[in-house]
């Protein structure tokens, strides 16, 4: 019995870990090996959202540049491996301090469902080519399971600067949200699996574009999962086309079959089958693509539109992507296009 005993409490007291790569705010001022491992207050702390406060001059790690469309080195240690997912997220709040951290704003770009299996490993960390500019933070958390239903929180904090893209949207324009109760304070609401009854489902917001196939972000994508936890994402980001955000996703009701291509109605230019890659602007609940031609045609900065009657989605394009002179088009057959006029 004794041995039991001691043996859970092993797992209570040593259940620690903690980003090593990017350097961390901590590592920028005390070195890499310093010690962060052990737990944040909770879900809802401000510690949670960051342990420790912006560098006072403003700068960041030298080695923490990186870009958009390319790897980064990820890292992290566990010093014991226990059962629980986690995740990497970016900020641009990279200038907040004391409780402030609270309103920092996040997406995630990167998720693994057993942490302990990547411990100690070099990653490579895909960055979408869509990540804006700027200064931002980096930021990785672990939900540890082991002394379930109670939940071990860890994370940390890395100041970066990101390199951007042709393709690099403005931070604005990415959906994102505060860290502090977005998970359940504890295992007893569900959202979690129980890591010794067989449960093996996964927890968590998913990544910024739901249509990613970067860094895990598949894995949480089942908007009718226990663990899913919903937020505001994008979409149409892996072919190109236009990258704006979407409504919560939720589970939609079977229904009779729409017409897959959406008629122009009179007065309005004709349109063609596709969906324009490019940068613009989407509008939800548009209900028809006349409708939508003189929304998008109200804006000069607009030249062309692409809408869909089945999603009723008029998406206003004001940098189209060309290739050897020819306008890029992705063959959605539920979307149709035309130059505005």
């Amino acid at each position: 019995m004794l041995v039991v005993v001691l043996s859970t409490l092993a797992a209570v007291c040593f259940g620690h870990g903690r980003l090593q790569v990017p350097t961390t705010r901590l590592g920028a001022i005390m070195g890499a090996g310093k010690y962060e491992n052990d737990p944040t207050s909770g879900t809802s702390g401000t510690d949670f959202v960051c342990r420790n406060d912006p560098p006072t001059n403003g700068g960041y790690p030298a080695e923490n540049k990186a870009y958009a469309g390319k790897e980064m080195n990820v890292r992290w240690n566990l010093s014991a491996a226990h059962v629980g997912d986690c995740s990497l997220y970016v900020s641009y709040d990279y200038n907040l301090a004391g409780e402030a951290k609270r309103n920092m704003r996040f997406f995630k770009i990167g998720f693994w469902s057993e942490c302990k299996d990547y411990n100690g490993q070099d990653l490579k960390v895909m960055l979408p080519d869509w990540l804006p500019a700027g200064r931002a933070v980096i930021r990785w958390d672990w939900i540890a399971l082991h002394v379930f239903p109670t939940l071990e929180v860890y994370t940390q904090c890395s100041d970066a600067e990101i390199i951007g893209t042709s393709n690099s949207l403005l931070p604005q324009q990415v959906p994102s949200y505060t860290i502090p109760g977005i998970y359940p304070a504890s295992g007893s609401s569900g959202v979690f699996r129980h890591p010794w009854n067989g449960q093996t489902f996964v927890s968590g917001m998913p990544c910024a574009c739901m249509d990613s196939d970067l860094n895990g972000c598949p894995l949480l994508t089942d908007v009718n999962g226990p663990g899913y936890i919903h937020v505001e994402t994008m979409d149409n980001c892996e072919d190109g086309s236009i990258i704006v955000p979407n409504p919560m996703p939720v589970a939609e009701p079977t229904m009779a079959p729409e017409p897959t291509s959406a008629p122009i109605a009179s007065g309005c230019p004709e349109g063609t089958d596709g969906l324009v890659k490019g940068k613009g602007n989407k509008l939800k609940k548009i209900p028809d693509s006349c409708t939508c031609y003189l929304e998008c045609a109200s804006n000069p900065k607009y030249v062309l539109f692409s809408y869909s009657l089945k999603k009723r989605q008029c998406l206003c394009v004001s940098k189209p992507k060309y290739k050897k002179g020819n306008l890029k088009v992705s063959q959605k057959k539920d979307f149709i296009y035309a130059h505005l006029e």
